[in-house]
């Protein structure tokens, strides 16, 4: 068996990843999506950062996932499963040391940032419609 370059077809799914993501699954990412963007407002509030809308809305982000190929779609939500673990622990730790009523912006603008950088990932490995 030889294999080609031209075998090669990037938006075709890779072995062991589910198919295309059906419409309930889109809509569970962008619910998720939508809750990470809640998450990262209450940090840019701690942070002293004026509020921020999404880059992409919870409906538009569904449809950027459902027309995703296969392996990009997965790679989308392991990425929003890593946002959602880090900003869970990040903002607990803020609440945290707000409730004890120590300034928690220094370590909120950090967490902010990070989450910035790493949604605009997530959306780097979508196809823009």
């Amino acid at each position: 068996m030889s294999i080609h370059t031209s075998d090669f077809h990037p938006d075709e799914p890779k072995p062991g990843i589910a198919g295309t993501p059906g419409t309930a699954l889109a809509e569970s990412a962008a619910r998720h999506w939508d809750a990470l963007h809640t998450a990262a407002g209450a940090v840019a509030g701690l942070a002293h950062l004026p509020p921020e809308d999404a880059p992409c809305g919870a409906a538009n982000f569904a449809s950027l996932l459902a027309a995703a190929p296969p392996w990009k779609a997965e790679l989308a939500k392991s990425a929003l499963s890593d946002i959602a673990a880090f900003m869970q622990s990040g903002l607990t730790a803020l609440l945290a040391v707000h409730a004890e009523n120590r300034e928690p912006s220094a370590a909120a603008h950090a967490l902010w940032s990070e989450f910035v950088h790493a949604r605009d990932a997530v959306l780097k490995i979508l196809p823009h419609q």
